[in-house]
């Protein structure tokens, strides 16, 4: 059953595509694996605090991803 995606996570993967990187890339950066980044970006699991601070610094995104 597919699970409904997250505000969170649909900003997490259009930012992540536009910075052109990706999710192994992206994991490499945050140092979360690349499954569990996979997951939050689907809805599946919400991201922590920690994860969310390092994705929004990793992609530049100045507070936008810390926000939602």
């Amino acid at each position: 059953m597919p699970h409904p995606s997250t505000p969170f996570g649909e900003e997490l993967r259009k930012r992540r595509l536009e910075a052109g990187l990706s999710l192994t890339d992206l994991s490499g950066l945050v140092h979360y694996s690349k499954a569990q980044l996979s997951k939050v970006e689907r809805g599946i699991k919400a991201p922590s605090r920690d994860l969310t601070r390092l994705c929004d610094a990793a992609l530049g995104a100045d507070g936008a991803l810390i926000a939602l």
